[in-house]
């Protein structure tokens, strides 16, 4: 937890940066969670756009390709790598369940990654 607000979004800065913060944990948008890992991440604007940097990411979304369940109050993020989109199950997730009693999710899906 980054903070102890716990029912609104504030923002916290960590290092000079600003993150987004929901319920006392980063945002699950680009700059909630890019900026909290300090990665250069390029975002998409859909679920089907391809990503043509090294990283891309799409946020503030309430389902994933692999078929994890998500609440419908929570959101997530999903970072995923140069050629996928966000509809192919690769890349690497983040749930903010918009709950300070529940711990957000990482994870990550690998069933269409490249060999």
């Amino acid at each position: 937890m980054i903070t102890q607000e716990t029912d609104e979004t504030v923002t916290v800065s960590v290092s000079g940066e600003d993150i987004p913060v929901e319920y006392g944990y980063p945002a699950a948008n680009l700059y909630g969670v890019a900026t909290a890992v300090n990665l250069d991440i390029d975002f998409v604007g859909s679920h089907l756009e391809v990503c043509t940097d090294e990283w891309c990411n799409l946020g503030n979304c309430s389902s994933l390709p692999s078929g994890v369940t998500i609440p419908s109050t929570s959101r997530v993020t999903k970072l995923f790598l140069s050629g996928c989109s966000y509809i192919d199950e690769c890349g690497v997730y983040y749930i903010n369940y918009r709950d300070a009693d529940i711990q957000p999710e990482i994870g990550i899906e690998t069933n269409e990654c490249a060999p």
